[in-house]
């Protein structure tokens, strides 16, 4: 009995939606719709019997809904395999998004390589000019940024690195010919220990422009892995405990640094040729292309400067017109606009 009452609501269900569709096109039916049609109609046909009146008309109007799910499934399946439809299906959209996004991808790289040779450009430019200012010579200037770049080269560290480093030596007063010994010196301790290179070298050229060095520097010195109390004890000939006392004093020499600096440096001594061991290194390596590289892009932005030179210089009276023309608009514009709010 209750099998037959589920059957009966499930027919009389059916009923009700039957005359919710009854005369309604099927294609004005979203598949969503149909699917959810289709279902309900092959669950009460499993459950009625094929002598119930009803049956043949449900059996009918299920076989227009399954027609009408075919031929939406046909049409769909006819546009994504046609190759030259809009669109193309799936495949055909990732395609067109591809080929769309593909000249634009080309645009954006060839604008930041033009940005990035532009910008080395401009940056050894400025160097130059820095370096011009301390030798008083361009000459001069050339041969010590060639220098540089060859340091750079042979070493692990980068260009930004190494004339950072340069331009303070220069600052505090070293001659163009001592820069290379001092940052092969430098540069060895600071790859042996994990010193920053730029730091080092400013403790340094404090310490030569002060005539000494202080004891708040030995300490940085020291903290960083530099043995700079048993060296300077070997060097004047004391104890270390001495040499902490005549650091507080502000009484050890910079020549006295110098010569460790030259002693943990020179060769077969712990820090000797650290550098270029580790300008080999994977890390190196890559350090080396990447400054190879940029050194391409500041070669092309280099040829490129002159013209940009002569755009940069054609805009900058063209937006100061622009400037005064909406110095002159601009209060006209504010009192139509008052008028009218």
């Amino acid at each position: 009995a209750l099998e037959e009452q589920k059957v009966a609501a499930g027919m009389a269900s059916i009923a009700r939606e039957a005359k919710k569709v009854e005369g309604i096109d099927l294609t004005k039916l979203t598949p969503a719709q149909l699917v959810e049609r289709a279902r309900q109609l092959e669950t009460t046909l499993r459950n009625m019997s094929q002598t119930n009146p009803a049956f043949g008309q449900l059996q009918k109007e299920l076989a227009g809904v399954n027609g009408q799910l075919k031929q939406i499934r046909d049409t769909s399946k006819g546009i994504n395999n046609q190759p030259g439809a809009a669109g193309g299906g799936f495949l055909g959209s990732l395609g067109a998004i591809g080929r769309f996004a593909a000249p634009l991808l080309a645009v954006g790289t060839a604008f930041e390589v033009l940005k990035k040779s532009i910008g080395g450009a401009a940056q050894l430019e400025q160097l130059t000019i820095s370096f011009e200012t301390f030798l008083g010579s361009a000459d001069k200037a050339k041969k010590v940024i060639a220098d540089l770049k060859a340091f750079e080269v042979r070493t692990p560290f980068s260009a930004d690195q190494v004339n950072n480093a340069g331009r303070a030596l220069l600052a505090f007063g070293f001659t163009s010919e001592q820069l290379i010994p001092i940052l092969n010196q430098v540069g060895d301790i600071a790859a042996g220990t994990g010193k920053d290179f730029n730091e080092l070298t400013l403790i340094y050229g404090k310490a030569s422009a002060a005539g000494k060095i202080q004891g708040d520097e030995l300490n940085q010195l020291a903290e960083a892995g530099i043995p700079i109390y048993t060296e300077l004890a070997k060097v004047l000939g004391v104890n270390t405990e001495e040499i902490r006392k005549l650091g507080e004093q502000g009484k050890i020499d910079f020549a006295d640094l110098q010569q460790v600096f030259t002693n943990l440096t020179a060769t077969g001594s712990r820090f000797g040729g650290l550098m270029e061991r580790q300008s080999q290194s994977l890390n190196g390596l890559l350090s080396t292309l990447q400054s190879a590289f940029q050194g391409l892009l500041t070669d092309l932005g280099r040829s490129l400067a002159p013209t940009v030179k002569l755009i940069v210089s054609a805009l900058i009276p063209a937006l100061d017109n622009i400037r005064t023309y909406l110095q002159a608009v601009l209060p006209v514009v504010g009192r139509v606009v008052s008028f009218f709010i």
